[in-house]
């Protein structure tokens, strides 16, 4: 993400922690094996993003984000979960092509 913006680095971090944690939060309060899941992280984590990146230019840039585009980061949260499904699919065969062991919370190995 750095190469492609202007956001200064320390930002950049403070928001996808954000994100990281809030996804943790996540997981901790509701999980459960399948696509569905992996739809709610997508969708709530670029939701997210843009919220600590609000949050975190108030608080710590000199010319703060003065003009959010809500509705570009709420269309962004619909559109993100729609590739989810594809690339769970695509990261489960993967992982059994690789043999990979899979977590205790996806359930029993096939």
């Amino acid at each position: 993400v750095s190469t492609m913006t202007v956001m200064p680095m320390g930002l950049i971090m403070a928001s996808s922690m954000g994100v990281g944690l809030g996804a943790k939060f996540l997981k901790q309060r509701i999980h459960w094996p399948g696509p569905g899941y992996v739809m709610i992280i997508c969708g709530s984590g670029a939701l997210l993003f843009h919220v600590f990146h609000l949050i975190g230019s108030a608080l710590l840039e000199e010319r703060a984000l003065t003009s959010p585009e809500v509705g570009d980061w709420l269309i962004e949260a619909l559109l993100t979960p729609l590739a989810a499904p594809a690339l769970f699919a695509l990261l489960w065969r993967f992982d059994r092509l690789t043999g990979r062991e899979q977590p205790m919370e996806m359930g029993p190995a096939a």
